[in-house]
């Protein structure tokens, strides 16, 4: 029955969706949505000024609304036909032998969920066929809230397992709005687009590509008149950085062994590393091997690599409580709202070359170079920001790296991991911590906060390799190269 769930494939993008992936690649561009006409007009009344409110409430009108096709649901759920109702010009990735008839709305914590109601045929001993009714997704919990809707967690009632949900609202995403009228630059329907990418591939199998384990794959997608749903697979865990602060740093065992005080300036022998540094130094090579899969397989920056945007788990058959458990830990890398596919960037060169099919599509892949992923916008994390595309809105003329920009939000992340704490607020020459660590390095920041103790030489290394200068920062595949994850190489180097 799971395979019926794997209907992410080429052919049966819906139309509506594939014309928003291709307004999707122009991101780059400024261009201003018109507003509805029902948009233009401005409230009159205090009352319909009061009436303003993110789009995640609902009003008694629109409950009415709903009422009104929950009745109309209740009384057309025995016909095993297609009706047009409220929500059913969607599209949906259909069960085999199954017929989605309406969409079943409900309210959950004041937020519009709206899941596929299915008829299913079954057919008894004398073959006669009956339909059986049921809703496909049952609502469990929320997750969180996000700048465009939200995300939930829900039970598959046809394969019996969970998926995590993502609920955006569709003014939203037109308008590129929030929750909260507020301007936003994430881009949901490329968000879906690269999701599909990255699930094709792994209906192919993992054996070839492992770092496919990274990434979240999308298992289903439907519409209603007002939002777009999305199903990925779930994650019991927390983000990154929440286990960082609660977790990673406050367990006992985990910590390293300090004698005296003196040890505190003493740098860590790579032969000797404590607990903890193991637990980073695996995490950190999961990130890694997932930004490197995206930037050399897919042509794919994420642009906003942070840790609260990797999810941290342990395995089902893993004992969280267990020190050396902790070494098994798995992360994925979510939020691809702000991400850039340059896939589509690269034009044939020589008319005969076309028709070449995949083979031609490898060549071109492969033809990108580094330099050809260049940005003007300032996306992402200001924590995690590199300079060069924090200071990129000073000017049109500016432009920075995005490969060498997501190599750089790792450094922060190595960092986060291992000392708790941002290193500066802004990556501008106005913060005087910031400016610190430009001027005098990775080390003499460790050295003045006495942490010398929690890293290596190969550690410092690393660091002194990505935040640096973008023209001296590493590409993420000489990062993932690095002693860093080889200890006994850089002596040698």
């Amino acid at each position: 029955m799971l395979a019926t769930l794997k209907a992410v494939e080429q052919s049966t993008v819906p139309t509506t969706l594939a014309t928003y992936e291709d307004d999707a690649r122009e991101d780059e561009k400024d261009v201003e949505p018109a507003l509805p006409e029902s948009e233009e007009k401005s409230e009159t009344s205090e009352e319909n000024a009061s009436a303003k409110r993110s789009d995640s409430s609902v009003t008694p009108h629109e409950m009415d609304e709903i009422r009104e096709q929950e009745e109309e649901f209740q009384t057309k759920k025995t016909e095993p036909e297609v009706q047009s109702t409220w929500g059913a010009n969607g599209v949906y990735y259909p069960m085999n032998n199954a017929i989605c008839g309406f969409f079943d709305i409900r309210i959950h914590n004041n937020r519009v969920f709206s899941t596929p109601f299915w008829y299913v045929p079954q057919q008894d001993e004398s073959g006669v066929v009956s339909w059986y009714t049921f809703a496909r997704y049952k609502y469990e919990k929320l997750l969180a809230n996000t700048l465009q809707g939200y995300i939930c967690v829900v039970q598959d009632q046809y394969a019996n397992c969970r998926w995590a949900v993502k609920a955006v609202h569709k003014r939203n995403i037109t308008l590129r709005l929030s929750n909260n009228e507020i301007k936003v630059p994430e881009n949901f329907l490329n968000e879906v687009a690269i999701l599909r990418r990255i699930s094709a591939q792994k209906q192919q199998g993992q054996v070839a590509r492992p770092e496919l384990q990274f990434f979240t794959g999308l298992v289903d997608y439907w519409e209603t008149r007002d939002q777009i749903f999305v199903a990925m697979e779930y994650c019991n865990g927390q983000d990154l950085f929440d286990f960082v602060q609660q977790t990673l740093h406050k367990r006992n065992e985990w910590k390293p062994k300090v004698e005296s005080l003196e040890h505190h300036e003493m740098m860590m022998k790579s032969d000797n590393v404590y607990p903890r540094f193991r637990i980073i130094r695996n995490l950190f090579l999961q990130m890694v091997s997932a930004v490197q899969y995206l930037h050399q397989v897919l042509h794919i920056c994420h642009r906003d690599i942070s840790l609260e945007n990797f999810i941290v788990f342990f395995p089902s058959n893993c004992n969280s409580s267990n020190r050396d458990d902790a070494n098994r830990l798995h992360l994925k890398l979510i939020d691809f709202g702000l991400a850039k596919d340059w896939s589509h960037s690269i034009l044939y060169e020589n008319s005969s070359e076309k028709g070449n099919g995949h083979v031609l599509k490898e060549q071109r892949n492969a033809s990108l170079s580094d330099s050809s992923f260049v940005s003007n916008k300032c996306v992402g994390k200001l924590h995690y920001q590199s300079p060069e595309c924090y200071n990129c809105h000073t000017s049109s003329q500016n432009t920075y790296n995005c490969k060498l920009n997501d190599t750089y939000c790792l450094g922060i992340c190595l960092a986060m991991l291992l000392f708790r704490q941002h290193l500066y607020k802004l990556p501008s020459a106005t913060d005087s911590k910031f400016a610190h660590l430009i001027k005098h390095g990775v080390m003499h920041f460790i050295q003045s906060s006495k942490c010398q103790y929690l890293v290596n030489q190969e550690t410092v290394d690393l660091l002194e390799h990505l935040l640096v200068p973008e023209s001296k920062r590493l590409f993420i595949q000489d990062v993932y190269r690095h002693p860093f994850f080889h200890p006994s190489t850089l002596s040698s180097s």
